[in-house]
């Protein structure tokens, strides 16, 4: 324990924001400036954006894009199976859903800055000590969730978790996807996400 919190502490003399700590199959990330911690999978790979957190898993597969409408997208190198952002946004949650949502979804389903629950669009939603709603957006199986996490009054947890298409039912190659081998498979890729945010703490900085 003295080891890991030496460890912390000399990543955050060296000016880094966020440390990560391996323990067996687990990996936590802390970041001081924002307040979030959280434990995930060692196999899930994770990148500091700007502004924002990204978790990604995937292997290499050259295929066709199941999102590419067009038909004149590149060929994909890469199954992405897990893919998940997280961004911590200053502002109260209508000033939040404001910045992420279009006008016409801020007048038909946030009315008076509150979520109108819409069966199959919008959700309350609750993973331990988080609190929010799950708007569900896309089209033709192609899209994301938005996960609305107010923290307090003027800082609120935004968690972008991607369609994953490939492995849909909507996919005719979904067999054959699903038997590679490493590929982390829907009912995984659910436990995996509910358990970061089942993990995660937040500590006003």
């Amino acid at each position: 324990m003295k080891i890991v919190l030496l460890a912390c502490l000399t990543v955050i003399a060296l000016t880094m924001t966020a440390c990560q700590q391996t323990s067996q199959a687990q990996r936590t990330y802390e970041d001081v400036q924002t307040g979030i911690a959280f434990q995930y999978p060692s196999k899930i790979i994770l990148a500091e954006e700007p502004g924002q957190i990204l978790l990604q898993h995937g292997i290499p597969l050259v295929h066709p894009d199941p999102c590419d409408f067009k038909g004149d997208s590149p060929a994909l190198t890469q199954l992405t199976d897990f893919r998940v952002t997280m961004k911590v946004y200053s502002f109260d949650l209508a000033g939040t859903v404001a910045a992420t949502q279009h006008s016409s979804f801020l007048q038909d389903y946030f009315p008076d800055n509150k979520f109108k629950l819409s069966e199959g669009y919008i959700r309350e939603y609750t993973q331990g000590s988080l609190q929010g709603h799950e708007v569900t957006q896309g089209v033709e199986g192609c899209g994301y969730f938005l996960y609305y996490f107010p923290l307090e009054p003027n800082k609120t947890l935004v968690v972008k978790r991607s369609f994953i298409t490939e492995l849909s039912p909507i996919s005719s190659n979904k067999d054959e996807y699903m038997s590679l081998s490493g590929v982390i498979k829907p009912e995984e890729e659910i436990a995996i996400f509910e358990q970061i945010l089942r993990d995660f703490d937040y500590r006003k900085p």
